[in-house]
């Protein structure tokens, strides 16, 4: 799968839980800017292991700032 693919399945991910469209990639997307709650970060959580076929605790180690770019990257790394 591209990675532009990765990011849209993401940003669709993130969108459908939240409600709202999430205009900036760059941003913490589990920081306040978003807020999150803690049902919505695992609903999340658990659609990315879902769709992507992965353990997101690979991703601890790799993903170092919480936004739909980066863990573009990470799931793009551990998928390719």
């Amino acid at each position: 799968m591209e990675k532009q693919q990765i990011k849209e399945k993401i940003i669709h991910i993130f969108e459908s839980v939240l409600n709202r469209q999430i205009d900036d990639c760059t941003k913490n997307v589990f920081g306040y800017e978003i807020n999150l709650s803690a049902r919505e970060m695992a609903c999340v959580c658990i659609e990315i292991q879902k769709l992507f076929n992965i353990d997101l605790n690979e991703l601890v180690e790799i993903y170092h700032t919480a936004t739909v770019d980066c863990l573009t990257d990470c799931i793009f790394s551990l998928t390719n």
